[in-house]
């Protein structure tokens, strides 16, 4: 049983699930189970043999006014506030509605899965550290299946929680057979915070399928840099409209082109607007759209100027086409960005930074240019394969399927 958030259905899921599913439906029948479906969602992706829809939890989430007050007041939800931490009314009323969402998951545990599983060789798998999870892994208190997560940036990261902190994460994990972190910096963090479940943690790489054409570089004398990215405020692509505008104002013959939507888009539209031509932003691609994308038009640099990461899928589609990459060292960016095949600069990097780095690349001779591409999609073919990765993170389910 494969836990997600809205999976098949539209949502933060999407560019990501398709290939692990394609690999894991090899060896089991696949239950998906969406735990928040938006209520707006009704598509839905067309699914393979042996991957099946189970409906339901996403439905027994809905958060009522009446149970949001009764959870505020009883003592579940409260005890995982963190020692000193103080909470405004309407952040205890967003800790509420999770505990909901936990207190439901863990009865449609015990309702729907446990009657589901009998005694089948089985195991179950969170694609998120989540409220929903941790209900599940209550729901299977005292019983022989089996549960793993992942856990990525959002899930595990306090500061990109609006609460400043994540619930439910230290009881989630120790309840859990195995909590595997997208990135080595991720599991360093969950470790260095609770030593004592540290042998519980464990790393597994996302992947991507490489294209069967990679990405050209620019031939007419523009360098073109590519983001590729939620527009939302952590991923502060501000700092692109910055250090285009610097590059621009010393007569660099530059265009930066941004791939994805989000709240901040028409903001950001609007800024780039006084750098005339030389931005584009494309809006949300289907994510199958992005790899085709990528390797159709030229790319010379692709950017991640964020101020949080786990480790981006986005990074590994550049790599897999042979596109340079910049990042700002933070969360797993190191793990696939170095000198070798562009630049990592410091996490407190800011837009003059960004620029100069921008620039030395700019500068180099086209031998070095092209070592750093055949370097990117060599780092690709070494560390985040799709076909080698979601195998290995299978093999490691299925014997715990088998150990029940």
């Amino acid at each position: 049983m494969l836990l997600t958030e809205s999976f098949p259905f539209v949502g933060p899921d999407d560019p990501f699930l398709p290939n692990e599913i394609k690999v894991l439906s090899r060896d089991f029948e696949v239950l998906l189970v969406p735990a928040m479906r938006r209520p707006d969602s009704n598509s839905q992706q067309v699914l393979d043999a042996n991957v099946n829809l189970v409906e339901g939890l996403e439905h027994s989430t809905i958060p009522q006014v009446i149970g949001t007050l009764r959870a505020m007041r009883s003592d579940s939800a409260p005890a995982h506030i963190p020692a000193g931490v103080k909470l405004a009314l309407v952040d205890r009323l967003v800790l509420a509605r999770r505990w909901l969402r936990v207190d439901a998951a863990r009865r449609w545990t015990r309702d729907v899965l446990l009657q589901m599983a009998g005694d089948r060789e089985c195991a179950v798998y969170s694609w998120w550290s989540f409220a929903p999870a941790y209900g599940v892994a209550l729901g299977l208190a005292g019983t022989s299946i089996p549960m793993v997560t992942r856990i990525h940036g959002y899930d595990l990261y306090p500061e990109q929680d609006r609460l400043g902190f994540i619930p439910f994460q230290e009881d989630l994990l120790a309840r859990v057979s195995g909590m595997y972190s997208v990135s080595q910096a991720g599991a360093d963090f969950l470790r260095s915070t609770y030593p004592s479940l540290a042998d519980r943690v464990g790393v597994a790489y996302l992947g991507v399928d490489g294209p069967e054409t990679l990405c050209k570089a620019s031939s007419d004398g523009v360098f073109r840099l590519v983001t590729c990215s939620s527009a939302a405020s952590v991923k502060r692509l501000d700092r692109m409209v910055d250090a285009v505008s610097a590059l621009k104002a010393e007569g660099a013959r530059v265009e930066w082109t941004h791939l994805g939507g989000g709240p901040l888009l028409e903001g950001l539209r609007t800024r780039g607007q006084e750098l005339g031509g030389s931005v584009c932003f494309v809006g949300q691609l289907p994510p199958p759209a992005v790899l085709p994308w990528l390797t159709r038009h030229p790319v010379d640099l692709f950017c991640n100027v964020s101020d949080s990461e786990g480790l981006p899928v986005s990074l590994m589609e550049a790599a897999s086409c042979g596109i340079p990459m910049l990042a700002r060292d933070v969360g797993g960016n190191r793990e696939i960005v170095d000198a070798r095949v562009g630049c990592l600069l410091p996490a407190t990097s800011e837009s003059n930074e960004i620029a100069e780095a921008i620039r030395g690349i700019i500068k180099l001779p086209e031998p070095e240019t092209r070592q750093l591409r055949l370097a990117s999609r060599e780092r690709w073919a070494q560390k985040f394969q799709a076909e080698v990765n979601y195998a290995a993170f299978g093999e490691m389910l299925l014997a715990r399927a088998r150990a029940r």
